[in-house]
């Protein structure tokens, strides 16, 4: 139930428990007043006539103020007036309405009231006369409670009739002031916190009434300001996260190129020297008819295979935005490994790609798996001793992230193992720490693994790391498999 129709519940039940209180105390008071002026004039009358009737009895005798009682009963019909006689032994007809029990004080002169409820109920009052012998008799005046009963009925019904008009005004003017204090002030501060939860900072709730709900309305229109600036402080914040990983992964590329640079000369050396041989061979004339065309050719083969060296060497290290995407595993695997070939040729050390024929997309672009796949196979190259192997595993999975309580997802890994060295545990828990490196100064910063962590996070993978001092380490990659839909392109 809303808030107006309980405040208006609770008025009227207020308003309803008062008036029925006062209602009954009200009727009760005027019961109790007209009890005792009935019960005051009775006395009055009683009184006059008992002395009226003693002088009678005195003069002319009991008969005769029976009489004169008779006569003066006779006169008022709303009043009824007898002689009543206290003895036990009296006649039926004579005989008090009210128990002699309670008649007593009769005896010591006293005036008694008494209410009957036979005969629909009456109000009788009892003077005393006393009689020649030393006994007394009494008058009995009776009033009837019916004017009572309709008096206190009339009563009752216009308290009945107040209390219904009263409770009907309240509830009228309880739900109109709830509506407009409470219900709509409500409603528009509900409406405004959808639009807060909905995003919606720019708006403002404005009330009218300075009370409870109008502070609250300032709170929540300061609190949407102060969110709207953190907002667009988290928004700069965020883009400038975000410039500072790209250049964390332009650095670390450009460092993975200056790694394989001297591998990279190694390799153009012998298309150099071939260039160089069939060009003297020319120059000097050594070379006539069809060996001038195959000398061409084979410079322009050779020239063709530094250019595209040379051109997978720049492509890697050109500065590129992250965006979504999605790319073949095993051929960026291949692609990793057709440009870290030549580092690994002069190092002495062979690297091996292991996996299915086929293994579907994974959930990130090919430049940034390239950069991750390269960072952690030099690293091994580098912990390998001279003809040792590194292998590049490949997988379909099963599995659970480890920091959600997500069911388990597709997920393609890469694992990088290497004969090396090894890590010991400390080094194994600082190993994707910024700035943290074993290499010798020169050989490198600290950054590629940081780098390499927070693009396999920020496409929602995750790695995983298993090293054993003097027998070698191993990295698994877990990078969602991609799954074609309505929004992917």
């Amino acid at each position: 139930m809303k808030l107006t129709p309980k405040f208006t519940l609770a008025l009227v039940a207020g308003v309803l428990v008062i008036q029925i209180g006062f209602g009954a105390l009200r009727v009760q008071r005027e019961r109790d007043l007209f009890l005792t002026d009935v019960g005051r004039d009775d006395r009055m009358v009683g009184r006059a006539l008992a002395l009226a009737a003693e002088r009678e009895v005195k003069s002319s005798g009991v008969e005769d103020a029976r009489r004169m009682l008779a006569e003066v009963d006779q006169r008022d019909t709303q009043v009824r007036i007898r002689w009543v006689d206290l003895g036990p032994d009296a006649p039926v007809s004579e005989r008090p309405q009210a128990p002699l029990a309670i008649l007593g004080p009769l005896a010591r002169g006293e005036q008694v009231v008494a209410q009957i409820a036979e005969n629909g109920g009456n109000l009788s009052s009892y003077s005393p006369v006393m009689l020649p012998g030393g006994g007394y008799a009494a008058i009995e005046v009776s009033n009837s409670l019916a004017d009572e009963r309709d008096y206190v009925g009339k009563s009752i019904r216009n308290a009945v009739l107040s209390t219904a008009a009263l409770v009907a005004l309240c509830g009228l003017m309880g739900w109109a002031l709830g509506h407009l204090l409470i219900g709509r002030p409500v409603r528009l501060l509900v409406e405004r916190a959808r639009a807060i939860g909905g995003g919606d900072l720019e708006g403002a709730v404005v009330l009218a009434q300075r009370d409870e709900l109008g502070d609250l309305a300032d709170e929540m229109n300061a609190m949407a300001s102060a969110l709207a600036g953190t907002q667009r402080r988290l928004a700069e914040e965020a883009d400038a996260r975000v410039a500072v990983l790209e250049q964390l992964k332009h650095a670390d590329r450009l460092r993975t190129v200056g790694t394989l640079a001297s591998g990279i000369a190694h390799e153009l050396g012998t298309p150099l020297n071939v260039i160089e041989g069939h060009a003297q061979l020319i120059a000097e004339n050594d070379a006539a008819g069809d060996e001038v065309h195959d000398a061409a050719a084979v410079i322009k083969r050779q020239c063709k295979r530094m250019t595209g060296i040379i051109r997978q060497l720049l492509d890697f290290a050109r500065r590129e935005q992250s965006h979504d995407g999605s790319c073949d595993a095993l051929a960026a695997a291949r692609h990793t490994l057709d440009m870290i070939a030549p580092f690994a040729k002069k190092r002495g050390v062979k690297v091996l790609l292991e996996g299915p024929e086929t293994l579907g997309e994974v959930s990130i672009p090919r430049d940034e798996l390239v950069q991750v796949l390269s960072n952690l196979v030099i690293n091994a190259i580098q912990a390998n001793p001279e003809g040792g192997e590194v292998r590049i595993t490949l997988a379909a999975v099963r599995v659970v992230p480890p920091w959600t309580k997500e069911s388990e997802r597709a997920m393609i890994r890469f694992v990088v193992s290497d004969d090396g060295c090894g890590m010991d545990e400390a080094t194994r828990e600082r190993v994707f720490e910024p700035f943290f490196t074993t290499k010798s100064v020169g050989e490198g910063t600290g950054l590629g693994l940081s780098v390499a962590y927070g693009i396999i996070a920020e496409r929602g993978g995750f790695i995983d790391v298993t090293s054993d001092l003097g027998t070698g380490t191993a990295f698994s990659i877990f990078i969602p498999a991609f799954v074609p839909g309505p929004g992917n392109s």
